[in-house]
């Protein structure tokens, strides 16, 4: 008899949760990248200011011309898609120079590099715990 009464229940079942309603999506706000306004980065006299996105990045830095040839010059800033900064440096006629430093998406600090014509010379990596 309990086998009976089993057998009767469980198609009833399945059909009341076929005949369930789905309970309602909850929309979710669209994504908002918080980058920082155009131009963020003053470019030297004699050079003009260029951007591009790719791959997640925002790049800033200002191109001139060395050698008959077109040169970064200049800052130069990058930035994860979150807002973020990723890299901050400077170049000389096409190379860099001084000090560049790097941070993850977090806005956590990952590290220095310092160049002198190009080449770099010296590093400090974060260590973290």
């Amino acid at each position: 008899m309990q086998r009976l009464m089993l057998a009767c229940l469980l198609p009833m079942a399945a059909l009341a949760a076929e005949l369930t309603p789905p309970p309602p999506a909850v929309a979710q706000p669209p994504v908002q990248q918080a980058l920082p306004p155009a131009a963020a980065i003053s470019c030297p006299p004699g050079t003009r200011y260029k951007t591009e996105q790719k791959a997640g990045v925002r790049e800033e830095w200002c191109e001139g011309e060395y050698q008959e040839h077109a040169a970064v010059h200049g800052p130069y800033k990058a930035w994860w898609g979150n807002g973020q900064l990723n890299a901050e440096g400077h170049y000389e006629n096409g190379a860099m120079v001084g000090t560049w430093q790097y941070w993850d998406m977090a806005g956590k600090f990952e590290g220095a590099l310092i160049y002198q014509e190009g080449e770099m010379v010296s590093a400090a990596i974060s260590r973290r715990k």
